[in-house]
């Protein structure tokens, strides 16, 4: 069944022998204390404990087959069981091997380590093979229980206390404090308990205290000095839910994000307390409440009067905003004055542009307009030109040249024959070929422009030279 703590008289092993009777010659038995419970791997000759406490020698030592064979201890050995006891048993050389001893000891899971050498004592020396185990041999022990000791009691410190060497001293405290209990008993191993004793401070904490905020702002908010907290909303001493305004209702720092005025209440409980017969109102915690308003000044009424527009690439328009003293425009990139209340805006792609107006309070309300790009433009190209240098349609080109950009331009003759080709918008076909004026008659054109979005478009058709 194991003991506490004892001295250790005797050790047995059982012989699994039926019938061989044999000698062991210069047998010795050690006992250690010691903190592991398995022994490394791979086991060596440094695995085994170095200095074990010798508490049994032999010269011989005949064995008795099938039983328990017992090794009464020359020394007792005390163990007081909080580490585990290491058993080393150590067998002289024999000086030659016997081919009877074909059985061994009996043996139970465990960890355990062998090291041997032909015809050397290897007992406290180094060895040539070491081996492992995840078995041990079973072992018997027998030993005197330690006698139990009468308990003597040491508070420390010793201060506020009646007496620190009762086993029930009276404390006479004003704050929260640690005292430890020392004893000795039983094995006589010292042992000690701590003790903390609480004196709740009354210093109860509440904030922000009667702030203001702008509407929708989030104001954290914050209670101290409990260990439970509850907040509610007073409604004229009816303490109501606060979920709708507070991140949390039972922690002590929520945040508040009350549409209108709000005063709240905050019931304050100490866990110390609960369920302390001795304390009044001990069931809740002993609870306090404390209380703060939230004065919430409302959002200036910002619009912009303009609505969603559509306008084409390379154009401007104005925005409008109304319904503030201050104002700031995002993205600021395409206006001339983001601070303006009427800022003209030259967006080159679809924008959103967001308008923050302050009031006098500094409370900040949003609106939003979106200004939609065309990147669409229809080009107009002549039927005919008459290239006689009088200054008047001399030159096939696109008479509305915007920002998209040609990819191809190209004139062909009805040979199919190409007469002229540029990738510049503002250039034009003067009616030559080779520096030769080519004769009246139709010719046909291909044109590829490729616009800022990304799109292309390509127009074909006829044009007809006339002198």
């Amino acid at each position: 069944a194991g003991f506490y703590s004892g001295t250790i008289n005797s050790l047995a092993l059982f012989d699994l022998s039926q019938t061989y009777v044999g000698t062991m010659e210069g047998i010795t038995i050690s006992l250690a204390c010691v903190p592991y419970s398995e022994f490394t791997s791979p086991a060596t000759n440094t695995t085994f404990e170095p200095n074990p406490q010798l508490v049994f020698s032999a010269d011989n030592y005949t064995r008795t087959p099938n039983s328990w064979n017992n090794f009464k201890l020359d020394e007792p050995y005390s163990w007081d069981t909080t580490t585990n006891l290491l058993v080393d048993i150590c067998i002289g050389a024999r000086t030659a091997a016997d081919p009877n001893d074909t059985a061994g000891v009996a043996m139970v899971h465990g960890s355990s380590i062998q090291k041997d050498d032909d015809l050397i004592n290897v007992c406290g020396g180094n060895a040539k093979k070491v081996y492992g185990y995840d078995q041990r041999p079973s072992v018997q022990i027998s030993f005197c229980e330690t006698p139990d000791l009468p308990f003597k009691y040491t508070w420390s410190p010793g201060t506020f206390l009646n007496d620190s060497t009762q086993q029930n001293p009276t404390a006479f405290v004003s704050k929260s404090i640690d005292y430890n209990v020392f004893s000795k008993g039983l094995n006589g191993c010292l042992l000690k308990t701590p003790l903390h004793i609480i004196m709740p401070i009354h210093d109860l904490g509440i904030g922000p205290n009667d702030s203001t905020a702008c509407r929708y702002q989030p104001v954290p908010m914050f209670a101290t000095g409990a260990d439970g907290y509850q907040w509610y909303e007073d409604q004229g001493g009816v303490f109501t839910d606060a979920s709708g305004s507070l991140s949390c209702t039972n922690c002590s720092n929520p945040i508040a994000t009350p549409a209108a005025t709000t005063k709240y209440a905050v019931i304050y409980t100490n866990d110390v307390n609960r369920g302390n017969p001795n304390n009044p109102g001990s069931a809740n915690g002993c609870p306090d409440t404390l209380f703060t308003t939230l004065h919430i000044n409302q959002l200036p009424a910002v619009i912009t009067t303009n609505r969603d527009t559509t306008i084409k690439f390379g154009s401007h328009v104005q925005l409008f905003a109304m319904g503030a003293s201050t104002y700031t425009w995002t993205p600021v990139g395409s206006l001339n004055d983001p601070n303006s209340p009427a800022p003209i805006a030259t967006p080159r792609e679809t924008t959103s542009y967001i308008v923050s107006g302050s009031d006098s309070n500094l409370c900040i309300a949003r609106d939003t307009v979106k200004v939609t790009i065309d990147y669409t433009n229809t080009m107009m190209i002549p039927s005919a030109f008459t290239p006689n240098g009088d200054g008047k349609n001399d030159f096939f080109k696109i008479v509305n040249p915007s920002f998209q950009r040609i990819t191809e331009f190209r004139v062909f003759n009805r040979w199919g024959q190409e007469v002229f080709s540029t990738n510049d918008i503002n250039q034009g076909w003067d009616g030559k070929w080779k520096g030769i004026d080519q004769p009246m008659g139709t010719y046909e054109y291909l044109i590829r422009l490729a616009n800022v979005d990304g799109k292309a478009e390509v127009y074909k058709g006829d044009v007809t030279l006339i002198r």
